[in-house]
């Protein structure tokens, strides 16, 4: 309880500390036509969770269990901090986000050998699994960075998706790694309480920036690794996605939707599920506990599935169908809203 406490005063303090020297060292989001919030926000939430996270595990004694993954996580969160200073290109980042994912797989020894469809039971992925892997943890690096769109969005659904990893390993006896996830979650929250809407805070005071974005999908890619890595994991791969539904489905319907308007799934724009609700009327708050509410659902779902015995493949299928459902929503709302015009030249 004393390093969990540890990682939240510690994750809070320090982003309120670095947010006044953010303009010195130019962390600052300014705001321009896609990001639409009041005046320029310090980026500096996710080095505050790092250091709320590290120092905890030190206290703890366990920071020796992520030493060998601290190259590819310190990689990840210095190409975060060139984008959030200098706005690195697009396919600069993603090759950048590669070589980081490539190196935590070789540190940790770890990568997801199987796949798993209904009625075929597992399949070994042989010499697929690297690159396999490879995929899955840029998506999340990329589905956690693009998510970060609304005050207290991002916080949140990291504090469920850490919950639901950290229940996951309770049930398979993995004491020592739950841990380590109470201590990031505890970190995330110091960082959250700075970044969410509260009756004494109108506004976020910092972002989670891409530093922070890439560090805490990093870890929590490790963590990914740790339950379902390897020729025997604990829990396959197709029950750990729960703990990210939210932010892959939005990445992967908002990817489909830029391809169809005829643009590159790279491209940043408003289109994102955040976007919609704002763009309809509702309000922060109401966009966020939406959010949270659908995230928690489809986690406490997928987490009794697997409880009850459910095979691998049909747990894949049922993310699947979840993350269908949630992109053929999103898609029907901004047909209604013209967004497919803009092939013609009359969208926004």
């Amino acid at each position: 309880m004393k390093a969990w406490l540890t990682a939240l005063l510690v994750s809070a303090l320090s982003a309120w500390m670095l947010a006044a020297l953010a303009p010195r060292l130019r962390l600052v989001d300014q705001p321009d036509a896609r990001k639409q919030h009041d005046g320029a926000i310090p980026l500096v939430g996710g080095l505050a969770i790092l250091l709320g996270f590290v120092l905890s595990a030190r206290m703890a004694g366990i920071a020796g269990n992520f030493a060998a993954v601290a190259l590819p996580v310190g990689l990840a969160v210095l190409v975060g901090l060139l984008d959030d200073i200098y706005d690195v290109p697009a396919q600069h980042k993603l090759w950048a986000q590669i070589v980081a994912v490539w190196l935590l797989l070789k540190t940790s020894g770890l990568s997801f050998e199987t796949f798993a469809l209904p009625g075929l039971g597992s399949i070994e992925l042989g010499v697929l699994a690297t690159p396999f892997s490879v995929v899955m943890g840029v998506g999340l690096l990329n589905a956690i960075n693009t998510i970060d769109g609304v005050d207290g969005l991002c916080g949140g659904l990291l504090i469920i998706g850490l919950l639901l990893l950290a229940a996951m390993a309770d049930a398979v006896g993995m004491d020592g790694l739950q841990r380590i996830i109470l201590l990031l979650q505890a970190a995330v929250m110091g960082f959250w309480l700075l970044n969410t809407r509260l009756p004494w805070q109108g506004r976020a005071r910092v972002f989670l920036g891409d530093a922070g974005a890439f560090g805490v999908g990093m870890l929590m890619l490790w963590i990914m690794l740790q339950l379902g890595g390897g020729p025997a994991p604990k829990i396959h791969w197709s029950a750990l996605l729960a703990a990210c539904w939210m932010p892959m489905a939005d990445l992967l319907a908002v990817a489909a939707l830029r391809l169809r308007c005829g643009q590159s799934p790279f491209a940043a724009d408003r289109r994102h599920f955040h976007h919609l609700l704002l763009a309809q009327g509702r309000s922060p708050g109401i966009v966020v506990l939406f959010a949270w509410g659908l995230a928690i659902f489809v986690a406490v779902a997928m987490y009794v599935l697997w409880r009850s015995g459910a095979r691998n493949g049909a747990l894949l299928m049922a993310w699947v169908t979840a993350c269908v459902v949630f992109a053929l929503h999103l898609h029907r709302a901004w047909r209604d809203q013209g967004v497919f015009r803009k092939r013609d030249g009359e969208g926004a």
